[in-house]
């Protein structure tokens, strides 16, 4: 649900961006990591005495930062998950095909990079 009011926010903020004469496309950090949770980040309250991430800090204190969000225990599906903005089974036509590569119809399953490079932007 976060995940896609996330995708849902950055489209409305690309529609509005590119509707406005003469005005910059706002940049996007997205940071995906698998295995973390708010104790292994220092700006989230729960984080682990030990941890220090000043540079995530203060991208968090400038931008939008998460407090609650869940995904499934298996790393393509949860990936597909959050590229998606799908729940893991509403991903239908990605198919592990020989470990780890994996094939899907992008017309079936629309990852939210490939809207944003159809609007200007760069991605990895």
């Amino acid at each position: 649900m976060i995940l896609c009011l996330l995708i849902f926010g950055c489209f409305q903020t690309l529609a509005a961006a590119s509707s406005a004469p003469g005005r910059e496309q706002p940049n996007i950090l997205y940071i995906f990591t698998d295995d973390q949770s708010t104790r292994s980040v220092s700006c989230y309250k729960e984080a682990r005495p030990w941890v220090a991430t000043p540079h995530i800090d203060k991208l968090a204190d400038s931008g939008l930062k998460f407090t609650t969000c869940y995904t499934g225990a298996w790393c393509q599906p949860s990936r597909a998950s959050a590229l998606s903005g799908l729940l893991q089974h509403g991903v239908k036509t990605l198919k592990i095909t020989n470990y780890p590569m994996a094939t899907y119809d992008p017309e079936e399953l629309r990852f939210f990079p490939s809207v944003l490079r159809k609007k200007g932007y760069e991605t990895a």
